[in-house]
């Protein structure tokens, strides 16, 4: 078998591993908690607002990022 034949073989053995260890659905990511581990979130983890001020909650990327335009728009405005 040539080398360049090796490297094709592996490529696709590589592939075939990475398949099976990054989901690639949405219903591959749920985690009934059977193992006693809870390490996905669930939509009622997420704050999707700026008031929310639960330590408990994670920001959704949507209000993080209407915080940094806030934030940036707050930095033009004193630098003009």
């Amino acid at each position: 078998m040539s080398s360049q034949q090796d490297m094709k073989d592996k490529a696709e053995q590589l592939g075939d591993v990475i398949k099976e260890l990054i989901p690639t659905k949405t219903s591959d990511l749920t985690n009934d908690g059977d193992d006693g581990s809870h390490s996905f979130l669930d939509s009622s983890d997420i704050a999707d607002n700026l008031t929310t001020d639960s330590s408990t909650k994670v920001l959704s990327a949507k209000q993080g990022k209407a915080l940094k335009d806030l934030i940036g728009d707050a930095i033009a405005y004193i630098n003009m």
